[in-house]
């Protein structure tokens, strides 16, 4: 059975919540990632992506707060790391497009998890705290520490 996955802002490390090494998709799994910006998607990284994946994998821009490229209950697993707007707005298209059950998947940097939870539940998610994980954002020498947390809605 087909998975549809969304990546608002994937960047240039598409799914790092996965792997911080690779881009990686199960072969059930297809994959839609939004940019505000073109040129994100002229990175090597997309080419090599592109490839690996060809047309399970696509890419284009478009804003958070308007996902009319995505068909209403359509998204089995919804990712947004780093994604900093709480805005009704952005919330309501992220219920739209992601189907009851799906899984929303939400990272940010560790001193803002708490009020994110807390918007999510008010919102109408359920939090699957099973499958939040920590880990350190920029794992290089000479950059210091950035305590990243990836938490893990359902849609109800």
């Amino acid at each position: 059975m087909k998975k549809n996955i969304l990546e608002i802002g994937p960047g240039v490390r598409p799914m790092h919540h996965r792997s911080q090494k690779e881009f990686v998709l199960s072969d059930d799994e297809h994959y839609t990632g939004i940019e505000q910006g073109q040129i994100i998607f002229e990175n090597p990284i997309w080419h090599r992506i592109k490839e690996r994946y060809g047309n399970r994998v696509k890419v284009f821009t478009g804003d958070q707060k308007e996902l009319t490229q995505i068909e209403s209950d359509s998204i089995d697993e919804l990712v947004a790391l780093g994604t900093s707007d709480k805005s009704d707005k952005t919330l309501s298209e992220f219920k739209r497009v992601l189907r009851t059950g799906g899984l929303f998947i939400l990272g940010t940097m560790s001193v803002g998890a708490n009020a994110w939870k807390l918007t999510l539940l008010q919102a109408g998610f359920t939090e699957l705290p099973e499958l939040e994980n920590s880990y350190n954002l920029f794992p290089r020498a000479g950059i210091p520490d950035r305590p990243y947390t990836v938490m893990s809605f359902r849609k109800h």
